[in-house]
């Protein structure tokens, strides 16, 4: 599969597959080739050398998606399994301290936790900051 990537996540419920074919001996039966999201099979594509479906309304959560090929001779191959992840949750802020929000202080500690695994950037007044544990 091109796209997505093993591992990918999305903040919108909906995808685009890329899937492209070969068979070094004989030819694809792209008429047979299925797709499958999370084990149960959703598409069986046409004739193409260049597959691509569009996934709408897919809910929260890690996805599973395989692809099972046939070429002209019945051979098949099953596809790895590439994990996609709908994340949709905003993070959630908790400030522990300070306890007031107004401080006469330039340079001041702010404590807290965020919940959210595989945050990437915590950001105030736009600029990243260092985030310790």
């Amino acid at each position: 599969m091109e796209y997505p990537l093993d591992g990918s996540y999305f903040r919108i419920s909906e995808i685009n597959l890329e899937i492209s074919l070969c068979d070094e001996w004989s030819d694809v039966d792209e008429e047979k080739t299925r797709l499958f999201l999370d084990g149960d099979e959703v598409f069986t594509f046409e004739k193409s050398d260049h597959l691509s479906f569009h996934w709408k309304g897919l809910a929260e959560g890690v996805h599973t998606i395989q692809v099972e090929a046939v070429d002209t001779l019945g051979n098949v191959t099953l596809s790895p399994l590439w994990h996609v992840t709908i994340d949709k949750t905003k993070p959630v802020i908790h400030i522990e301290s300070p306890l007031q929000y107004i401080t006469e202080e330039s340079n001041f500690t702010i404590r807290g936790k965020v919940e959210e695994a595989g945050l990437d950037t915590l950001k105030v007044d736009q600029e990243a900051i260092t985030v310790a544990e």
